[in-house]
């Protein structure tokens, strides 16, 4: 039977002025050239109607915003009626409003800017892969679409009201590159949190094949590594994109406050996230 694939609508909302040149970086973007990847900037001047009809039949929406505009950040969540992944941006890690948050958003990836700098990136730049790779995570990007893959519903109810999310990503090159990346990541600056905690952890690879930087078998060992520190959920994907070189891996650990049976407990329940996917390109013809 053949696997019929549905196109996704995401949009990505700048919450304030203070997210302009995030935004602009985006425009700048290959991004701009998607046809089913929005962008839009939101201010206080912005009514209601505007942000419904931006968001209307949106299925994935990320709202970027710093910590003085998260009331409007607040008012596109209840507006929305899809998946919303928030990212705020908070000066220092002192600063973060975490009862407010967790009160009133379902997910938040939560971003102390005086730790950006220590992982070699820029403010935009960490913002963008963020984003992409997150998306990569349950979609497939062809040409400028996204596409709904098999697991997209599956990991984002997984995610969904999940509460505060804290990342690492790092990068890696050659035999071990997917296993070394992932380890950095976890103790990346951003990661606020011990990834133990966790409950739910989603890995994101991106990379080129060709220089061999990614592989199932790698994969496989980032995996269980993960499983030795820590009794999450996990799921990992794996995408190629010619344009690496070596991989890039984003780390996602978030569900710091529910109880969730452990992996043990859950293992072989049909009912159970954790996935590897094995990306189109890996399957046999």
């Amino acid at each position: 039977m053949k696997e019929v694939f549905n196109l996704l609508k995401v949009k990505i909302i700048f919450v304030g002025e203070g997210t302009a040149d995030i935004l602009k970086f985006f425009a700048d973007s290959e991004l701009k050239n998607s046809r089913c990847i929005n962008l839009l900037s939101v201010t206080d001047e912005n009514s209601e109607l505007e942000i419904k009809n931006f968001i209307f039949d949106s299925d994935w929406i990320f709202v970027v915003s710093d910590a003085k505009d998260l009331k409007i950040a607040e008012k596109i969540e209840k507006l929305a009626k899809c998946f919303v992944t928030n990212l705020f941006l908070f000066s220092t890690e002192e600063n973060i409003k975490i009862q407010e948050i967790e009160k009133n958003f379902g997910t938040a990836i939560i971003l102390p800017e005086n730790k950006i700098s220590k992982i070699g990136l820029s403010k935009n730049e960490l913002i963008y892969q963020i984003i992409y790779m997150t998306i990569r995570i349950s979609c497939k990007i062809y040409n400028g679409i996204v596409i709904d893959s098999r697991d997209f519903q599956k990991i984002n109810t997984a995610m969904k009201n999940s509460g505060k999310a804290y990342i690492g990503i790092s990068e890696g090159v050659g035999e071990n590159g997917m296993l070394e990346a992932v380890k950095k990541s976890i103790i990346s600056p951003l990661m606020l949190e011990k990834i133990e905690k966790a409950k739910s952890i989603f890995v994101s690879f991106v990379g080129n094949s060709n220089d061999g930087s990614i592989n199932f078998d790698e994969m496989v060992k980032a995996i269980k590594f993960v499983e030795k520190i820590s009794d999450a959920e996990i799921v990992m994907e794996m995408n190629e994109d010619e344009k690496y070189i070596g991989v890039k891996v984003l780390v996602i650990a978030t569900n710091f406050n529910k109880k969730f049976p452990k992996r043990a407990e859950i293992k072989n329940s049909k009912n159970h996230s954790g996935i590897i996917d094995i990306p189109d390109w890996m399957r046999l013809k």
